[in-house]
């Protein structure tokens, strides 16, 4: 499934600047994953991710993501 993965590994919950260091890396391109290895990224190794592609700056197929993912 396509997702938007920051690769970006985090201990702690990010915040301030490094929210915004994440949606900055967000728009920059999509992920090919696996559910497996979405669990793995956000859950074991602390990547953010959205739901999403970007077309730009702006969201696409948000809904059918969610969709697929569920």
């Amino acid at each position: 499934m396509l997702t938007t993965l920051d690769l970006y590994k985090f201990n702690v919950r990010p915040s301030g600047k490094e929210i915004g260091g994440i949606q900055n890396r967000m728009t920059k391109g999509t992920t090919d994953i696996t559910p497996l290895e979405l669990l793995y990224a956000v859950g074991r190794d602390g990547c953010s991710f959205k739901p999403a592609t970007f077309d730009g700056n702006s969201v696409k197929n948000e809904k059918q993501i969610l969709r697929n993912f569920i």
